[in-house]
């Protein structure tokens, strides 16, 4: 597998992949309290759908309000959660990486949250053994059918490399003020394989676009022998 750099026209460490801020509500039955701007997958409604459906609508679409239930039960409780997810970072030598918040928000700060482009292909590296992650963030679109206490969902993947560029895979986009347009990214055509990470591209309003991602991975197939 190759290995890509980063775009990130401003030298620094910047905040990770995290949900891109869109319209904040206070949620029945999945309640996501904090009061700044954040994606919410899980809508109005009595309960919330099963955790492996909630899995879906934290990485396709975003959204914050399902980190927010899964981080309550398998913390259990926040700070129990965001405590193992530094934990996970330091065992996979992310020595450039701290998490401050659940779901990748910037919270206290803009800058609390933070990492550098050789940590988050670590990490994607990481993620990416899991067949389950893979078969989430590969995903351009996911249903869950209305049950008992929940009604029904439909999630689109917010990843602008699926579907338009061969071979994509993953992994995950994500917006802060403060990072701007990022994206974690792999891409499979047959024996070849590259992972790669775009930090604060250019781009307008809070929608991930794959410009940057895309002309790094048609240099890298162009490369022969690798």
């Amino acid at each position: 597998m190759g290995y890509l750099g980063c775009v990130c026209p401003r030298p620094r460490l910047v905040g990770p992949v995290g949900p891109e801020p869109q319209t904040s509500a206070r949620r029945l039955g999945c309640v996501y309290p904090r009061p700044h701007s954040a994606g919410h997958a899980l809508g109005n409604g009595p309960a919330c759908p099963p955790a492996h459906h909630r899995g879906q609508g934290l990485l396709l679409p975003s959204g914050a309000d399902a980190a927010y239930t899964l981080a309550e039960v398998y913390g259990p409780g926040l700070d129990a959660f965001i405590a193992k997810m530094n934990a996970v970072a330091r065992l996979l030598g992310m020595t450039r990486t701290h998490f401050s918040n659940f779901d990748g928000l910037p919270w206290p700060t803009g800058y609390s949250t933070y990492s550098t482009p050789a940590d988050l292909i670590k990490l994607g590296r990481f993620a990416m053994t899991s067949a389950v992650f893979r078969s989430i963030v590969d995903r351009r679109s996911y249903r869950v059918a209305a049950g008992s206490g929940h009604h029904a969902y439909f999630w689109l993947n917010l990843n602008p490399l699926l579907g338009v560029y061969p071979g994509a895979i993953g992994i995950k986009t994500g917006y802060t003020p403060a990072a701007g347009h990022c994206l974690l990214f792999e891409v499979t055509r047959g024996s070849r394989s590259f992972i790669g990470v775009t930090l604060d591209s250019p781009g307008v309003g809070t929608t991930v676009n794959g410009a940057d991602a895309t002309r790094m991975l048609n240099w890298a197939f162009s490369l022969r022998g690798h």
